[in-house]
């Protein structure tokens, strides 16, 4: 599903991560998306589709997910294209696995993946692949569950958070902005400090001095 489509999507950052997502619009809409990207010369195939603008300001009425990989690069240029006033849409590519609220605009809820009721998911969020958001979470600006990660009822999740590949958060927990969760660590406390942490139970990996 995608909110508010008219003309073909774009997909705005044509690397592996958009070229999943391009693969998975055009399975769910039977079209295939167009791709933006500020590195590659107009004209460049990519996922059986081609780069068709090089600048966000080129977009014009086309909706937007920009599919960046980077939390930080994604949130500057989403903000960049609401400067632009181009129209940032979200993706779902199960609707009958997603029973939460409307994905904020930028968000991608991918093949696979699961969220169920009351969830809430703010702007540039990426559900990946196979991850699970339990009932009742608050998923930040920005945050990334990357593949198989599982997030357990009400958990809430500030912004710039990264959860791992098949890692675990358990119920009820808070997860302050800023934080790294690794693959396969199991979270069995709130986080209020940002950092990295690993490892079941997750615990913050201290800067090593040299």
């Amino acid at each position: 599903m995608l909110a508010g489509v008219s003309s073909p999507i774009c997909l705005f950052g044509a690397g592996g991560h958009g070229r999943g997502i391009a693969a998975q619009v055009a399975r769910v809409t039977g079209r295939m998306p167009i791709f933006a990207d500020e590195s590659l010369p107009i004209g460049t195939a990519v996922a059986g589709t081609t780069v068709s603008f090089v600048k966000l300001d080129d977009i014009g009425a086309h909706p937007l997910i920009v599919t960046v990989g980077s939390a930080a690069h994604r949130r500057a240029i989403q903000e960049r294209a609401y400067k632009h006033g181009l129209t940032v849409t979200h993706f779902i590519a199960d609707v009958d696995r997603f029973f939460g609220n409307p994905p904020g605009r930028g968000s991608v809820v991918l093949s696979g993946a699961v969220v169920n009721a009351e969830t809430q998911i703010a702007e540039g969020v990426i559900i990946n692949n196979g991850a699970i958001v339990e009932h009742g979470c608050k998923i930040g600006d920005y945050c990334h569950i990357a593949p198989g990660a599982v997030i357990a009822g009400d958990v809430e999740i500030d912004s710039d958070v990264w959860v791992g590949a098949n890692a675990t958060v358990l119920q009820g927990l808070r997860i302050c902005a800023h934080v790294t969760i690794g693959a396969g660590a199991v979270v069995t406390k709130s986080i209020s400090r940002p950092g990295v942490y690993v490892g079941q139970p997750a615990r913050r990996m201290e800067p090593t001095v040299i």
